[in-house]
């Protein structure tokens, strides 16, 4: 039997549904730019993909992956926003953005926690993290 209580859960939800809520590319975001840049080619036809074109964003934390459409091939191509690392024990198919676990690092050697941190996202237009990824990076800052 789960303790967790009907309130939680609702808030939990909303948590994530705010990714799929919020329109892609709207808002502030924190990228590296020249990794960015090295990637905004189509796959396919090797034209150059347009921010303008981007069709969906699945955030996680302060990274993204941007599914951008190319306007010559019409090819839908991802595009991530930063540099990605696979824990150790897990899979590639687990990986995940440097900018989060920098972030983790960053709040626990500062003092800061989830709740300010979102504050502070929030008066910066950035899109603000769910609970579950910052417990799941801060555990792996350490």
């Amino acid at each position: 039997m789960e303790n967790t209580s009907r309130a939680e859960k609702e808030s939990t939800d909303i948590d994530e549904e705010q990714d799929l809520l919020n329109e892609p590319g709207e808002g502030r975001r924190i990228v590296d730019l020249k990794f960015l840049g090295e990637q905004l080619w189509c796959t396919s036809c090797k034209e150059t993909l347009s921010l303008k074109n981007i069709e969906q964003e699945e955030r996680r934390g302060l990274g993204s992956v941007l599914l951008i459409r190319c306007h010559k091939c019409l090819l839908v191509n991802p595009v991530v926003t930063g540099k990605q690392h696979t824990p150790p024990g897990k899979s590639r198919r687990n990986s995940r953005f440097d900018v989060n676990t920098k972030l983790a690092i960053g709040l626990i050697h500062s003092g800061i926690g989830f709740t300010n941190l979102n504050k502070l996202l929030a008066c910066l237009n950035i899109p603000t993290i769910n609970f579950k990824t910052y417990k799941r990076y801060e555990a792996e800052a350490g």
